[in-house]
């Protein structure tokens, strides 16, 4: 099996710099670059950074708190399993 790296960032919606920093990895490898799978999510947290704050607005709960996650879930525990095994 190929390699695999997911990066994230906003996972708190009022923390931008991440998001940032997403963009400039995207901008500098070409798909013909890379062996594996590069993820970049670039706003984990949409809700969160729409309404410019920390937590889930919709669950009014720390989007940190999730990890490890549960994959018989739905959100917001549903998702860090995903991110961390690719299913």
């Amino acid at each position: 099996m190929a390699p695999r790296v997911c990066l994230t960032a906003a996972l708190h919606g009022d923390e931008l710099n991440g998001v940032k920093v997403l963009q400039e990895v995207e901008a500098r490898y070409r798909p013909a670059d890379i062996h594996g799978t590069l993820v970049c999510l670039h706003v984990v947290n949409v809700p969160g950074y729409q309404a410019q704050q920390r937590y889930l607005p919709i669950y009014d709960q720390d989007s940190n708190r999730s990890f490890p996650g549960k994959s018989d879930r739905i959100r917001p525990n549903g998702w860090p399993t995903w991110c961390t095994n690719g299913s």
